[in-house]
């Protein structure tokens, strides 16, 4: 180890600063990336530290010589980017109310049939029938971050009404204060078909009460969160369920489920095995059973589970 006359990291420095200064003032960087640089500025006394221990040195690497402060140079940057993804994963499981997004219609009887395509970021969803002294009420609540830009579209034509909701956020990376988690809670008409349901999340847990509702088609795409899913108690479903987590099937008694793994992974089943038959290839059924209620399609990794249960 030997001395250098001159380090050249601290030029290095005030030409990085000065630019990154520059690059905000004239307004280049997304605010998400302002926001980090104005909390990383302590990262300068950390910096600062190290090149009056260990500054004004060079160590032998191989065949090469570097300037230790380089080298204090790479590891203050790392810390800053770990500290700055340690944020953002700590902040991302904050449940956020600072934006808020509702609709509510009584549906006139003359609306026999509804459909909603729902299309999701970061927020966790809970879908339940209408309350019995409004049993005709379509409503969505929506909770989530200022980020969050919400849509919220409805449409009817003669006897069928289409509502739609979509989620986008404002910038590709959030501020760290407005990151986080959203909800939304849908709820749906008893006595109307629902003749589509077709949500898709990004990330969220995702619980669906449809014992009380009539839903003959059900469109499920989760690409990161677990399911609870309550079958209709009265009416028939065919299901599409692409699921990154977990999914929990609760099934009237009485009912008949025909449910196949597809995709080329089967997740680990739990059910009960006095009503039910595992047969090769993924595909789960009430055992003597020739007419079935619900047809399920399922799209789960392998390391999933998906558990079969009675519902009350």
């Amino acid at each position: 180890m030997k001395t250098s006359p001159r380090s050249v990291m601290w030029p290095l420095v005030m030409i990085g600063v000065g630019g990154l200064w520059l690059a905000v003032v004239a307004g280049t960087f997304p605010p998400a990336v302002e926001d980090v640089l104005r909390r990383a500025w302590p990262a300068l006394l950390i910096l600062f530290g190290y090149d009056a221990l260990f500054g004004r040195r060079r160590l032998r690497l191989g065949r090469w010589h570097v300037d230790s402060s380089l080298i204090g140079l790479a590891l203050t940057l790392a810390l800053v980017g770990g500290a700055v993804g340690l944020a953002y994963q700590r902040q991302a499981e904050v449940v956020r109310a600072d934006n808020v997004q509702t609709f509510s219609k009584l549906l006139p009887d003359a609306v026999q049939s509804i459909s909603l395509r729902i299309d999701l970021a970061r927020t966790a969803v809970t879908v339940r029938p209408a309350d019995e002294d409004n049993p005709r009420e379509l409503a969505l609540r929506f909770a989530g971050s200022r980020e969050s830009d919400v849509t919220i579209h409805w449409e009817l034509t003669g006897e069928s009404g289409v509502l739609t909701l979509s989620e986008n956020y404002r910038h590709s990376i959030p501020k760290l204060e407005d990151y986080g988690r959203g909800t939304l809670e849908i709820v749906l008409p008893r006595g109307v078909a629902i003749d589509g349901l077709d949500l898709r999340v990004q990330s969220g847990d995702v619980a669906l009460d449809t014992q009380a509702l009539n839903l003959p088609r059900l469109a499920l795409t989760v690409k990161s969160g677990d399911v609870v899913l309550a079958l209709p108690a009265e009416d028939v479903l065919d299901g599409e369920l692409h699921i990154g987590g977990d999914l929990e099937l609760r099934v009237p008694v009485n009912r008949a489920l025909n449910l196949s793994a597809k995709g080329g992974s089967t997740p680990k089943f739990r059910f009960d095995r006095d009503r039910y038959d595992l047969l090769v290839g993924g595909e789960l059924k009430n055992k003597a059973a020739t007419e079935f209620h619900y047809t399920v399609d399922v799209y789960m990794p392998a390391d999933a589970t998906l558990t079969v249960v009675d519902a009350s």
